[in-house]
């Protein structure tokens, strides 16, 4: 299985940042990472202990271990998802050695009991409520119903909506948009402002590039590997340009089509199209993919085409009343033998 991220880079990264600063007499050294509890022990495991990184506290796999771990040296940590509970370490720093004495790790629920009320605290946040409620609150779209995204491993009509919608504003053949950008399980059929970006709130830009017919079949069926379906891959929505029917049993595709211009005509090796990708996605398109970054600059050159995804989404609202979307059966997935066993 592949990573989600080159932890040899970012060991690197990490790497020179300390050696940059080892003139300074540095006690305690946090990592703060979101690339999964995984990610972040493999990433322990390659760096140098010369370095002096003491801890690292993560995110975006929402692990919520029974204590904390220690890799190579290393103490990692995360707390699980949203904020039902925060993890707290009490720790004894040995400032001779520059480096972790003792610590304890634990959860703490966030409930009346652990959290009472501070009411001068919250006389200061109420002095910004007013302002926070209107900018978030404005209704920016309006759907003929609600919408669902309730599993990033397969066909959504959240997920349809968003790649028709960057399909055709950027102009693109395909835009493949990562099933985990889409945070909400549903939205609408009112939208506003603080619905958007708590479902949507990736804002990073777009990429696009070429890749030929065989490419793009050979992406995709590295994105539908056996990986995906439990959740250790990155996973992406289609475009209505697209119809493909992936057997797990087989491991292949069953037809793989593009709709665009020529209804239900498979796709010839030769083909080209041009592809979306947001900024995130396309700079680990060699783990995302398996498809090297040298590879696609042979068509062309990739290029950025959009700098906030969310404008894109907000203008689109603008000019579109009453949006639906349907699983239309763009990407479909055949069980394995096991599941049909």
């Amino acid at each position: 299985m592949g990573s989600f991220v080159d932890t040899a880079a970012a060991a690197a990264e990490v790497g020179k940042i300390c050696n940059a600063h080892n003139s300074i007499d540095i006690d305690f050294t946090v990592l703060l990472t979101h690339i999964g509890f995984e990610e972040d022990r493999h990433l322990a495991r390659q760096l140098d202990p010369a370095w002096g990184v003491d801890l690292i506290i993560g995110g975006h796999s929402h692990t919520l271990p029974e204590h904390a771990v220690e890799e190579n040296g290393v103490v990692i940590a995360q707390a699980g998802t949203g904020t039902d509970q925060i993890g707290r370490f009490d720790i004894i720093v040995d400032t001779d050695n520059n480096c972790i004495d003792s610590y304890t790790w634990h959860t703490v629920s966030i409930t009346a009991e652990t959290c009472p009320r501070n009411p001068a605290m919250e006389q200061v946040l109420h002095r910004f409520t007013s302002q926070v409620d209107e900018k978030y609150s404005h209704i920016v779209a309006r759907f003929r119903r609600e919408l669902t995204h309730p599993e990033r491993t397969r066909e959504t009509e959240l997920g349809n909506l968003f790649a028709d919608i960057f399909t055709r504003s950027l102009g693109i053949d395909i835009m493949l948009i990562g099933s985990g950008s889409i945070r909400a399980e549903k939205l609408g059929p009112i939208v506003t402002y603080g619905d958007l970006i708590e479902g949507f709130p990736y804002d990073d830009g777009v990429f696009m590039f070429k890749v030929t017919g065989q490419q793009l079949r050979q992406m995709l069926h590295y994105m539908l590997r056996e990986e995906a379906y439990t959740g250790h891959t990155e996973f992406y929505q289609l475009p209505s340009t697209l119809r493909l029917r992936y057997d797990r049993a087989k491991g292949d595709f069953d037809y793989f089509t593009y709709c665009g211009k020529e209804v239900g005509k498979e796709i010839s090796d030769d083909a080209l199209f041009t592809v979306g990708l947001q900024n995130y996605h396309f700079k680990n398109i060699e783990s995302f993919f398996n498809i090297s970054y040298d590879t696609i600059c042979k068509l062309q050159k990739p290029r950025s085409v959009a700098t906030s995804c969310q404008d894109i989404l907000m203008e689109y609202f603008r000019e579109h009343e009453m949006l639906d979307a349907a699983v239309d059966g763009r990407m479909t997935i055949l069980p394995s033998t096991a599941q049909t066993g």
